[in-house]
């Protein structure tokens, strides 16, 4: 770990310190500067973290003639007036410049054309780089460009898993062969019988179970941004445009995940429980991680009615059966607000506690009974019944997820596509980002979606 991670560590964990200081005395404490106190140290250890195990999804191609396109990914160029950029973000730049001319007339396209023309001959001077570039544009029917347009964007996507809380609890995604595909969880559990000499025992069939994805509904973003720019002030842009995208489809695909709905009424849907949303609102998606104990199985919805103790986390548990019987395969998912409060549990390990131990890279800040506890910005704060209300002022008490990870799976039909345009009336580059996710549940053996205990959680919690 970086120095500078480190130290934000540490601040995080004084602000612990402090609030297990004043357990009893909270007119002392300020709740709202403490939440915002957490939300930047969390948005500054985002930047300074280093890569996490498990989640990239880029498969390495190697070819034989050079780099492989991974190694372009992470390549930086290393000699002219852009050492230092990205190679991929320096070869975006470029498409972008030169599609854009394809469209252009007059003296725009020229200018265009010169700048595009500029940045690869800089790209040129990089001899390493030159050398992988001519030989990917030798490989086959994909041109060079084509390649490392799609390298853009599963860089970005890859971008997207480094930096979700929620999309990396429930392991890699699953590529779907169709915008409707099973994916099998495992199988069922064989019977063993007493045995008779001689005699065959009774055969058991092995039942599958499986999740039902459906990706016909995608998400969307995108960004626009003038291209009366000169050209050294756009190819800073770029990296910087990678790392929002990057940044704002996390954060998009962990509020699906958690809060996704499908409700589009006057009145129902979980995240605006007394109004309409509009009808391009992203958690329209599909029915997530809240949704199954808000609506689906309302029994596993606990009104906790007070301050979060450890009697709520076993509760909560009691509610889930057997799939509470692996701590370690759980994950607790909170808004900042209540963890503040969690904090002066005194059975909530925090990282002060756990060290070495920490798996602060996941998005854990803490465990209690051996869960993990899972900070997310997109846990909001709730009324009292559980659901998010129009009026800000309505929304004051917080909320916990409960969740078995083996038991909801995220597939994609699209990863990540990114296409550019180019508006001539606003003079803009236009970039549209999509991808086609789909993520759901095991239900259970009636395969009726209420019948599933893998996912409980707590409402109507004082912060």
């Amino acid at each position: 770990m970086t120095e500078k991670f480190d130290a934000l560590l540490q601040k995080l964990s004084e602000i612990e310190q402090g609030i297990k200081d004043h357990k009893n005395d909270d007119a002392t404490l300020d709740p709202d500067k403490l939440q915002e106190e957490v939300k930047r140290i969390l948005a500054e250890m985002e930047a300074e973290k280093p890569i996490r195990k498990g989640e990239p999804i880029w498969a390495d191609d190697d070819r034989p003639q050079g780099m492989s396109i991974k190694a372009i990914k992470e390549h930086e160029v290393a000699r002219g007036r852009y050492a230092g950029v990205k190679a991929i973000d320096l070869w975006f730049a470029k498409d972008v410049f030169q599609g854009a001319a394809e469209k252009a007339k007059g003296q725009d396209k020229h200018d265009l054309l010169r700048i595009a023309d500029a940045i690869a001959s800089e790209m040129a001077q990089d001899r390493e780089l030159a050398a992988a570039l001519k030989a990917m544009t030798s490989t086959g029917s994909a041109t060079g460009d084509e390649l490392v347009g799609e390298a853009f964007a599963t860089a970005v996507w890859d971008d997207v898993f480094l930096a979700t809380q929620i999309a990396g609890l429930f392991g890699p995604v699953y590529p779907m062969m169709a915008e409707k595909d099973t994916y099998p969880l495992n199988l069922g559990s064989a019977t063993f019988r007493l045995g008779t000499q001689n005699t065959a025992t009774t055969a058991s069939d092995l039942a599958t179970r499986k999740v039902q994805l459906d990706a016909s509904k995608e998400l969307v973003g995108e960004v626009d941004f003038a291209y009366h720019l000169e050209e050294d002030s756009v190819i800073p842009l770029v990296p910087e445009i990678r790392r929002t995208l990057s940044r704002n489809a996390a954060e998009a695909l962990d509020n699906v995940m958690l809060n996704g709905d499908t409700t589009d009424a006057g009145t129902g849907n979980i995240n605006l429980y007394d109004a309409n949303p509009a009808n391009d609102s992203k958690y329209l998606i599909w029915d997530g991680l809240r949704h199954l104990w808000l609506v689906d199985v309302t029994a596993n919805g606990l009104d906790q009615g007070g301050a979060p103790t450890s009697d709520m986390f076993i509760d909560i548990l009691a509610l889930m059966g057997k799939y509470a019987a692996q701590p370690g395969r759980l994950a607790c998912i909170m808004d900042i607000a209540t963890y503040l409060k969690c904090v002066k549990i005194d059975e909530v390990m925090t990282k002060d506690k756990f060290g070495d131990r920490a798996t602060i890279l996941n998005g854990q800040l803490a465990s209690i009974w051996g869960i993990p506890i899972i900070v997310s910005g997109e846990a909001s704060k709730t009324g009292a019944d559980g659901m998010v209300y129009e009026t800000a002022g309505d929304n004051t008490k917080g909320q916990v997820t409960i969740v078995h990870r083996d038991m909801w799976k995220l597939g994609t039909r699209r990863q990540l596509l990114i296409e550019a345009d180019r508006d001539i009336q606003k003079r803009q580059h236009i970039l549209v980002v999509s991808f086609r996710p789909a993520f759901n549940c095991y239900y259970g053996a009636t395969a009726d979606r209420p019948s599933a205990d893998h996912t409980a959680g707590a409402y109507n919690i004082t912060v």
